[in-house]
C-alpha cells in the first residue's frame, strides 16, 4: 500500500501573551507544517498446519519506507514468528526497528522569552575535571577566544540570565530497537484457559529532550571538537564586560529539543483468561494482566549516568503490577470485581 499525510498547525497567542503582560514569560507565534509519503508491505506466511510437531508454524514480516519533508526518509521493519508444536503451548517473538519523527512542535515552535541561574559554570577551573576528556581544552581555547584567562577565569553573579526557549528546525527522528519472546499456553484439559507470558526489550536512541541552559554548556565543552550544536545555543560575552559580567560569562542562551537522550526498558507480560460456563451456575471470567519491571533507564544527554525510574512515581513505573477482574453472568444478572495493585512506588 501507500499512504500520503500532510499536519499543518499553528499556535497564536494573544497580544497580551506576546508581549509578556500575563503571569507566563512573552510567547511567540508558532506555525509549522511537515508532508509524508510511505509506501508498505506486509506478509503473513503459514508454514504449516497440524502435522507432527507443528501443530501450527507462522513467519511474518513487515517494512514501511517513509520520506518526510522535514527528516527525510526513514524506514522501519519488524519481523516475527509463531510455533506451536502442539496445541497447547505456542511459541512467539518479534523483532523490529520503529521511529518517531518530530512533531511540529518540536520542530517549528516559536522563541519564547525564559530565564534561567545560572550557578556551575564547567569552565570554572574547578570543575573543568569533572566532564569528558575534552573538557579542559575546549574551555581553555574557548575562553582564550573570548579574551578571558582560563587560570583566573569565573563567575561570582547570582542572578537570573535571560534567554529563549523554542523549537529545533534541526531534529532528527526517535529510533527504538525492541525484541519479544513468549509463550502461549492454553492446555487442552482446562478448556477455555489461556495463559501467556512476553518478555521485552526495549532500547530507544536519539530520544528528543529539552536540555537545561547549563547542560547545554556542559555538552559544548564535553564534545570532542568546540564546533557543535550545543555551543551556538550559548552566548559568552566577548571581551571586556561591565559590572559583574567578565570576559567569557555566560550572557544568553537557547533552549531547545535536541536528539541528545535515550531510553533502555524490559520485563515481562503476564495474561491469564480463563472463561468457565456452567449448565446451571452461570457463566464465570476471570481476567489476570501483570507486569514485572526490570528496568527504565533514563540518560538525558551523552555521557550523563543512567538514571533508573523503575519503582518512582515520577514515571508510574513499579516493580510489579496486577490488575484483575473476576465477573459472573446469569441470565440478565452479572457481578463483576475488579483488583488493581501495583508495588511500592518512591514519592
Amino acid at each position: 500500500g501507500a499512504e500520503y499525510r500532510k499536519e499543518i498547525s499553528r499556535f497564536t497567542p494573544d497580544p497580551l501573551e506576546q508581549q509578556g503582560l500575563t503571569f507566563t514569560n512573552a510567547l511567540s507565534p508558532t506555525r509549522g507544517s511537515f508532508d509524508v509519503k510511505e509506501v508498505f508491505a506486509e506478509l503473513n506466511a503459514p508454514i504449516a498446519k497440524n502435522m507432527r510437531f507443528a501443530h501450527n508454524l507462522e513467519v511474518g514480516a513487515a517494512i514501511r519506507v517513509s520520506d518526510y519533508s522535514t527528516i527525510g526518509r526513514a524506514t522501519t521493519w519488524k519481523v516475527d514468528g509463531m510455533y506451536a508444536p502442539i496445541r497447547d503451548i505456542t511459541f512467539r517473538g518479534t523483532y523490529s526497528v520503529a521511529i518517531r519523527a518530530p512533531n511540529i512542535g518540536e520542530l517549528f515552535g516559536g522563541r519564547s522569552q525564559t530565564f534561567s541561574f545560572f550557578t556551575e559554570d564547567p569552565c570554572i577551573p574547578a570543575n573543568t575535571g569533572n566532564g569528558t576528556q575534552y573538557r579542559a581544552a575546549n574551555c581553555r581555547t574557548l575562553l582564550q577566544n573570548l579574551g578571558a584567562d582560563p587560570a583566573t577565569y569565573n563567575d561570582n553573579r547570582s542572578i537570573n540570565i535571560s534567554g529563549t526557549a523554542g523549537g529545533n528546525p534541526l531534529l532528527r527522528q526517535e529510533e527504538a530497537n525492541t525484541w519479544t519472546a513468549g509463550l502461549v499456553l492454553s492446555p487442552s484439559f482446562l478448556p477455555g484457559l489461556t495463559l501467556s507470558a512476553d518478555w521485552y526489550d526495549i532500547r530507544l536512541k536519539n530520544a528528543i529532550n529539552t536540555v537545561s541552559p547549563i547542560q547545554l554548556a556542559q555538552l559544548c565543552v564535553d564534545s570532542p571538537t568546540l564546533n557543535n550544536q550545543f555551543c551556538g545555543a550559548i552566548t559568552r560575552q566577548n571581551g571586556p564586560g561591565s559590572g559583574v559580567v567578565q570576559a567569557g560569562n555566560v550572557i544568553g542562551f537557547n533552549v531547545a529539543p535536541q536528539n541528545v537522550a535515550s531510553f533502555q526498558t524490559a520485563g515481562l507480560d503476564f495474561n491469564l483468561n480463563w472463561r468457565l460456563p456452567t449448565a446451571n451456575l452461570g457463566l464465570f471470567n476471570l481476567q489476570v494482566n501483570g507486569n514485572y519491571l526490570d528496568k527504565l533507564l533514563f540518560i538525558g544527554v551523552p555521557g550523563a549516568p543512567a538514571t533508573n525510574y523503575r519503582g518512582t512515581i515520577a514515571s508510574v513505573a513499579p516493580k510489579y503490577q496486577v490488575t484483575s477482574n473476576l465477573s459472573w453472568t446469569k441470565g440478565m444478572l452479572t457481578l463483576n470485581y475488579g483488583l488493581q495493585w501495583f508495588d511500592k512506588t518512591l514519592r
